[in-house]
């Protein structure tokens, strides 16, 4: 699954406004957001973590 991407503005960042990602798709439907200066994304919700492997945004498992 290839997760969405936003900016600080919660739009979707693409190949036509490529930008620093401040939000992350999360499987529980809403956004994680990107926690202050660490390499994740957390969702505020369900606690899900999120990390950039490879080029994609995959969970982080414990």
């Amino acid at each position: 699954m290839v997760r969405k991407a936003f900016d600080t503005w919660k739009i979707e960042i693409t190949g036509y406004n490529r930008t620093v990602p401040y939000y992350v798709q999360c499987d529980c439907g809403k956004l994680a957001q990107k926690k202050y200066q660490q390499y994740y994304f957390e969702c505020g919700s369900c606690q899900r973590k999120y990390v950039l492997q490879q080029g994609q945004y995959v969970e982080l498992k414990n």
